[in-house]
């Protein structure tokens, strides 16, 4: 069964399917697990988990938001001093 015809909307699993996951045995090897008995507690796993780097992801984009903002403000600010220098400048020129 493919992930997308057992897993539910809530990201939960229908009860009837088993669950494929992958252990590392001994010597670096990797064996194939298959079975329903811990599928609850890897989807809760896997839930918490992607609780906290959505949560993540909106602080980054919240400090990203914030940055943005602040580089605006700072070039606005560049600018409108590049155009006093300049007109001082040509304030300088005319008298000389």
């Amino acid at each position: 069964m493919h992930l997308e015809q057992v897993q539910l909307t809530d990201g939960n699993y229908k009860p009837d399917s088993t669950l494929t996951y992958f252990t590392t045995a001994g010597l670096g090897g990797i064996s194939k697990q298959q079975e329903s008995g811990h599928r609850e507690a890897v989807t809760a796993w896997y839930n918490q988990e992607k609780a906290i780097i959505d949560q993540k992801d909106t602080m980054l984009n919240l400090q990203q938001t914030e940055l943005d903002a602040e580089y605006q403000a700072i070039n606005t600010e560049l600018e409108s001093v590049k155009s006093i220098i300049q007109e001082e400048v040509k304030k300088f020129n005319i008298f000389q």
